[in-house]
């Protein structure tokens, strides 16, 4: 790749995720599909888990199922996803990443093709077990086609180069193909093919990390009173096709990311929705829009008023999610004099956003998932990483709120920890069940909501499993076959807590075993020769009772037996 800026991309990438083992193909492929899912996607997530190429990858480099807007890459995490929901909203995302410049019509027609044959009921091309997975989670899918709303699964593919594209007559022929291609197996809702070239791509990786920017119109509004931590809060209307600019990216497509705070996901044609599309389709109702609908609530980063227009920095719609999805969905009936209430408060303190998030979502239900992070001991434990971490070789920032950190330079993504992330490890380290870990957070969450975030407990187990997870992803990462090791990982962190806790059952709320943590385990695991010792043991002992066990390759890392051997395999040390 001759492009200085594309390398210094990859190089502070590279760097800020940690994988300094890749090659520049395979790092470009990592980018690439990080970019273009958080696109799509607006929280945290292992972009390695969507890796799929390889031999035998059908032309497929990555892919990502998002499903209500969360993302699963494992077969039990979404049976536990379905289950749990009445509704499914599913969208398939498809990418192929290629170093060289050119937009080459012969490998968009493969990718097509290797597509196509995903969607299958019988597949065609051979393929490897990273695309088998992602097939098997397909079908579990459609097998619960009953449950799509508000209609059947979509799907976009993105072809992506290091060069500059000129769109020809043979790549919208190539893109036609593909879409009347998958059209004609009548499974898909809709279709989106997008040629991505390195402008887009940096536009796309600079919008995650920079966040974004809206100037909107807004002539009515009032500056309400001044509090302590708000920098300004207006209250006013706002036109509709002003508000879709809030909303929208630059081509027009509404941007998932500013809902990441939204506790609760767009329901599709629910009653309340039906009722907000037909007000605005019905000609003697439209002009009553602004006073049936109870408006949006947003907070941004900072506000900067220059007469009627407004400078939004960071922008995040907290409530409104229903209202600002079928306005999108309605945009083309959209009318000049249609108006929105809606609330926009400039604010940092996070504090304020969780009581703005939890005073404006009381009105209908909510899964648990979606208040735990903004409970009292979550609250706590971010403040307490804050201040550990000076004692500490390196720093973990515990993100309650999506994408918290995400513009902030100084903090590397591989820092950061989340309720996903802690919860993951707490279950592997402290409940001896790193087979569940593969499980939906939420369901995992619901089942040990009296075991785990007690607000009996003390911080530090869990600061030192946090600390733990993002040393050994660390480690892990600087290994060019790291994606091998993202389920083992968490046997590894079993097999540490265990050795170094000498076998004994964890108690949680003991002043004694946080001392213990304080002073002599955390100095262990910067201590890297002895981190790295624990680390490969643990690992290698995985491996050998997963070999020895029998079982499918593909369900080793999540069958109960493989960690009833593996943690009968450590107390025979203390035996």
């Amino acid at each position: 790749m001759q492009n200085a800026i594309l390398t210094s991309y990859l190089s502070g990438f590279s760097d800020d995720f940690g994988y300094r083992s890749k090659k520049n193909e395979d790092l470009f492929g990592l980018f690439s599909s990080y970019c273009v899912v958080c696109h799509n996607f607006s929280d945290k997530f292992d972009v390695e888990k969507s890796i799929v190429d390889g031999g035998n990858d059908t032309g497929i480099d990555a892919i990502a199922i998002l499903i209500n807007g969360k993302i699963c890459h494992d077969l039990l995490e979404l049976e536990d996803f379905i289950s749990a929901n009445n509704k499914i909203d599913v969208h398939f995302v498809f990418v192929q990443a290629k170093t060289s410049p050119k937009f080459d019509c012969t490998e968009i027609s493969n990718f097509g093709r290797g597509v196509k044959d995903f969607f299958r009921e019988i597949p065609r091309l051979p393929a490897n077990p990273e695309i088998q997975n992602y097939r098997a989670m397909k079908d579990l899918i459609y097998k619960n086609a009953r449950k799509f709303y508000p209609n059947n699964p979509s799907c976009s593919l993105y072809y992506v180069t290091t060069g500059y594209l000129n769109i020809s007559d043979h790549l919208n022929a190539a893109r036609k193909d593909i879409i009347e291609s998958l059209s004609s197996m009548q499974c898909l809702s809709e279709i989106n093919v997008e040629y991505v070239d390195v402008n887009k791509l940096y536009k796309m990786y600079q919008n995650i990390i920079r966040g974004s920017e809206k100037t909107i119109q807004m002539d009515h509004y009032i500056v309400l009173p001044q509090a302590a931590g708000i920098e300004e809060a207006l209250l006013g209307r706002i036109s509709c096709k002003e508000f879709l600019k809030l909303i929208c990216d630059e081509e027009g497509n509404i941007d998932q990311n500013i809902f990441s705070d939204n506790i609760r996901d767009y329901l599709g044609t629910s009653n309340v929705n039906e009722e907000i599309s037909n007000t605005i389709k019905d000609s003697r109702k439209k002009d009553y829009f602004i006073i049936l609908n109870n408006g949006v609530t947003a907070v941004a980063k900072k506000i900067q008023r220059i007469k009627n227009n407004l400078l939004i920095e960071n922008i995040q719609i907290v409530n409104g999610c229903q209202t600002s999805n079928v306005i999108y969905r309605n945009k083309n009936d959209i009318k000049d004099d249609m108006f929105l209430p809606i609330k926009i408060i400039s604010t940092e303190n996070q504090e304020i956003i969780n009581d703005i998030i939890r005073s404006t979502n009381r009105q209908n239900k909510v899964e648990i998932e979606a208040f735990e992070a903004l409970s009292e001991f979550h609250r706590k434990f971010e403040l307490f990483c804050q201040a550990q971490n000076r004692n500490v070789k390196d720093n973990i920032y515990y993100e309650r709120r999506s994408r918290q950190y995400a513009t902030d330079e100084t903090i590397k993504p591989i820092e950061i920890i989340t309720l996903s992330n802690l919860l993951a490890s707490s279950v592997a380290m402290f409940l001896e069940e790193p087979h569940s870990t593969h499980r939906y957070y939420g369901e995992l969450l619901k089942v040990n909501k009296e075991k785990l975030f007690l607000s009996t407990h003390r911080m530090e187990p869990y600061y030192f499993a946090a600390y733990a997870y993002m040393k050994i992803t660390k480690e892990v990462r600087m290994n060019a076959s790291s994606k091998q090791y993202s389920y083992a990982r968490y046997y590894a962190l079993m097999y540490i807590w265990k050795i170094l806790t000498k076998g004994e059952k964890t108690q949680l709320n003991s002043p004694k075993l946080a001392k213990r943590i304080t002073e002599e385990l955390l100095p262990i695991l910067d201590d890297r020769p002895k981190f790295l010792k624990l680390c490969v043991e643990g690992i290698t002992a995985y491996e050998e009772v997963a070999k020895k066990s029998g079982v499918e390759k593909k369900n080793i890392a999540r069958t109960r037996q493989i960690t009833e051997s593996l943690l009968d395999k450590i107390m025979q040390k203390f035996r």
